[in-house]
């Protein structure tokens, strides 16, 4: 009978996009179990969502958005990711389209970790 070998990955890049809900935490900690595992850098990433129409929102609105966001990030460096290699990036615009971003590296060969820590695409 034959046998099978599980194939071997090697993970350099795992992007973690959070919002900073309750729901990121899974996603958050597989990825630190990944990048402990594999020895990879950790993105975490959250977009800032655009909604200017018509000048609504001002500089100083965006300006407080991210300074939550790095704040956010700090908590969750702090709590989790001590020892571990680990880039923060806020983006502005639309989720869908500003996360597979040149602004991320090797995006497109990057697993991305969504809600309750299952793989994008398929886990969304």
């Amino acid at each position: 009978m034959p046998t099978t070998t599980p194939a071997q990955m090697s993970l350099k890049n795992v992007l973690v996009p959070v919002d900073f809900s309750p729901l990121s935490e899974p996603a958050v900690k597989l990825a630190k179990a990944l990048a402990q595992q594999h020895g990879s850098t950790i993105h975490l990433t959250n977009v800032i969502e655009s909604l200017n129409v018509s000048g609504m929102f001002s500089n100083k609105f965006r300006k407080t958005d991210v300074e939550r966001a790095m704040n956010d990030f700090r908590f969750i460096e702090t709590r989790y990711f001590s020892g571990v290699k680990h880039e923060t990036l806020v983006l502005d615009g639309d989720v869908t389209v500003s996360l597979p971003s040149p602004a991320l590296p090797q995006a497109s060969r990057t697993p991305t970790l969504g809600q309750g820590g299952k793989l994008w695409p398929d886990g969304w």
